[in-house]
């Protein structure tokens, strides 16, 4: 990934990904991840109540859970 030239990515088999346990700052950091360098922000597991509210709160969804990341490059947040 060039961080610097986003234009050289290619992101469209790219999934942002964060703690297995997602909590606020990682379901926070994959959509920051994906809106900054492309690609698709997802959960590893369901989103706790915490974060359930912060989206709610913010008239967001949250991303989606993704179980299967074979097919996909990861972008890893923490």
């Amino acid at each position: 990934m060039d961080l610097t030239t986003l234009s050289n990515n290619n992101t469209d088999n790219l999934v942002w990904v964060g703690h297995l346990s997602p909590d606020t700052d990682s379901a926070v950091s994959v959509i920051l991840a994906s809106h900054i360098y492309g690609g698709e922000a997802a959960l590893t597991g369901e989103a706790n109540p915490e974060s359930k509210f912060v989206f709610e709160f913010c008239g967001m969804d949250a991303p989606k859970v993704k179980a299967d990341f074979s097919s996909h490059h990861i972008g890893l947040v923490d």
